[in-house]
């Protein structure tokens, strides 16, 4: 099942995107961390291995969850990855 987003770009230089169930995910361009924030409560952090998929992706593994977020380079499209061979796609309104 696809996760709808809202993105919305942070004075910081963060990208913040906040599906229906009420999650923020918030990435640097950088990308070394990733945050998670439930419910607007406090912020927690994911320990992430950013990693070239081919010309356009990067592919983002959390350490302690195991998931990988793919960004495109475009940063319009992300996927989430629980598996190696099986990619959930989610837009970005």
């Amino acid at each position: 099942m696809a996760l709808e987003v809202t993105s919305k770009a942070n004075s910081d230089g963060t990208l913040s995107f906040k599906t229906r169930d009420g999650k923020y995910l918030s990435a640097w361009p950088d990308a070394p961390h990733l945050r998670l924030m439930p419910h607007n409560q406090d912020w927690e952090h994911w320990d992430l291995q950013a990693v070239l998929c081919d010309g356009m992706w990067y592919s983002l593994k959390s350490r302690h969850f195991g998931r990988y977020l793919c960004s495109g380079n475009d940063g319009c499209t992300f996927a989430l990855q629980p598996k190696a061979d099986t990619w959930e796609r989610f837009a970005l309104e």
